[in-house]
């Protein structure tokens, strides 16, 4: 669907601007991406990577396009 298609492309501008500027606080980057608040942003977020940005910013990925799964489930 479009709108599926349109948030993917913004989650992969958040992932790009995250990996560019880990440090940035998560309500600058929502903003700064068109998002209408932080919930709506935390929600996009956890819907595709399964993951809220703080936990994704922990699991610190190599690769902006991949997360890291512990096997362990810890």
């Amino acid at each position: 669907a479009p709108k599926t298609y349109s948030r993917l492309l913004r989650f992969q501008a958040v992932l790009r601007r995250l990996a560019a500027e880990p440090a940035l606080p998560v309500a600058e980057l929502a903003h700064d991406l068109g998002y209408s608040d932080q919930a709506h942003f935390q929600r996009d977020f956890r819907d595709f990577s399964g993951l809220t940005p703080q936990a994704w910013k922990r699991a610190a990925p190599e690769h902006t396009h991949h997360v890291r799964v512990d096997p362990g489930g810890g």
